[in-house]
């Protein structure tokens, strides 16, 4: 893959299931993906821009405050979506990832496919325990990023690039 993959988990790590998205990222980055990078960060900012838009494709991580029984999602963030995700704060991200993903294309003229993995959590206080619905989050979480790599490995491997 001549561009990355980016995997960036955002929450933060004190708020119970809020850390569910850098979970994730951090466990992405300890199994050393060949072409696969990973950023935990507390939340998205303009300055991530430029590692956006310098991937191949990007998935996003957090958590969103669910009902019982929630699963955790895929999310696709495709230009020009109507997306309840992409147009207002989740959690108090105030720097959504399609704001992020409109800013690479606008400040390096990128923007490239990405996805939003949403994460179930029951539990967003003060703490650093996860809720078994996040735990399983992310989990699964982690099964998708895998299943989704092995997918563009087979592409790649069918048509290789000179």
């Amino acid at each position: 893959m001549a561009r990355s993959v980016l995997v960036i988990g955002y929450g933060n790590d004190l708020r119970g299931d809020d850390a569910a998205g850098p979970m994730v990222a951090g466990a992405v980055a300890s199994r050393r993906w060949r072409g696969v990078r990973a950023m935990t960060v507390r939340q998205l900012t303009p300055e991530y821009a430029a590692p956006v838009a310098a991937a191949k494709s990007v998935v996003f991580v957090d958590a969103y405050p669910a009902k019982p029984y929630s699963r955790t999602r895929w999310i696709s963030l495709a230009a020009n979506q109507h997306n309840p995700v992409q147009r207002s704060p989740v959690m108090g991200h105030s720097f959504h990832p399609g704001r992020l993903l409109d800013m690479a294309l606008t400040c390096y003229g990128r923007r490239p496919e990405a996805w939003l993995i949403a994460i179930p959590g029951r539990s967003f206080e003060l703490g650093k325990t996860l809720s078994p619905a996040a735990k399983r989050g992310v989990k699964t979480a982690l099964r998708m990023i895998e299943q989704r790599l092995d997918l563009v490995r087979r592409k790649t491997a069918r048509f290789p690039t000179r």
